[in-house]
């Protein structure tokens, strides 16, 4: 199996992760993501949908807001 680095919204959606000592099995709990999702995205082994992403990031708190680059 390839790795790659995760992208930089993971590294540190699992950086808050730890900074509040949660498991991956809470924050599946949590998100109502598996943990094999949350554990493949934060190896860079998958690319989690942006469903998923997003429901990680609200069970730690924090919302994915996107808007333009220009």
């Amino acid at each position: 199996m390839v790795h790659h680095k995760p992208h930089p919204i993971l590294s540190e959606l699992r950086s808050v992760r730890l900074g509040w000592k949660i498991t991956q099995e809470e924050l599946a709990y949590r998100s109502g993501v598996s943990h094999t999702c949350i554990s493949n995205a934060e190896r860079g082994e998958r690319s989690p949908t942006f469903n998923n992403v997003t429901a990680i990031a609200e069970a730690l708190g924090y919302e994915i807001v996107l808007k333009p680059k220009f």
